[in-house]
């Protein structure tokens, strides 16, 4: 029986607020947790490492830019400092833009063999045609890792668009599915194309559009999961 991967994005402020927020996370049925790093307050990385280290290989980190959806705004030179010692952490996943693996290709460098890189892109307006997500998968590809394209859904053909990107990426190596509320179907449909996982929210303290509570997710998926 195929087993789908649930990915729950957590927004914590403070590093005391972490832990429950992670344990609360793997007890509804994620399988790996996002830390997104452009919440926190105080992004004190000693502790942070503290706190992650017995799940660090189910952890996806990342530092959102402000320009594709991130909390915050922080110098960049400073964030892709951020992200380089986060990579010392040895997480499962780390998820950088596109554009700043552009302009700072040795990012790549500092991961370990124990770290996958997910190149990622997001249009929170709309979604492109499939010619150029075709191209922006192929860049992202380009960098070694996954392939992480995620548009906002207009309307319900744009799911057709997104989800048609399967068919031509390699098995495992591509997350993408659409935001917002007519993108739904694309973000439950991922994992049953190929992605290795899909985001899903902490009841209801979602960081993206459309986002399904992970414990309804899960009771989903473990309807369908006998059949796949």
């Amino acid at each position: 029986m195929i087993k789908l991967n649930l990915c729950t994005s957590i927004r914590a402020e403070t590093l005391s607020d972490l832990p429950d927020l992670l344990s609360m996370a793997f007890d509804e049925g994620s399988t790996y947790v996002e830390i997104r790093l452009d919440y926190l307050i105080k992004p004190d990385l000693p502790s942070l490492s503290n706190i992650l280290k017995d799940r660090i290989d189910q952890c996806v980190l990342t530092y959102r830019s402000h320009l594709e959806g991130g909390a915050k705004k922080i110098n960049e030179k400073d964030r892709i400092n951020l992200i380089k010692e986060l990579a010392s952490f040895e997480p499962a996943y780390l998820d950088v833009e596109l554009f700043a693996l552009e302009s700072n290709p040795d990012i790549v460098s500092y991961l370990s063999g124990k770290t996958q890189l997910i190149a990622s892109w997001h249009d929170f307006d709309s979604t492109p045609n499939e010619v150029h997500l075709f191209d922006i998968m192929k860049k992202s590809l380009s960098h070694g890792g996954l392939s992480k394209i995620i548009s906002n859904a207009q309307n319900y053909d744009d799911n057709i668009t997104v989800l048609s990107l399967y068919k031509k990426a390699p098995q495992g190596k591509l997350i993408a599915f659409c935001m917002g509320c007519k993108g739904i179907i694309s973000r439950v449909s991922a994992p049953l194309l190929g992605s290795p996982f899909t985001y899903s929210s902490l009841g209801d303290s979602s960081t993206a559009s459309g986002q399904i509570p992970v414990n309804t997710m899960r009771r989903f998926y473990e309807i369908i999961e006998p059949s796949l």
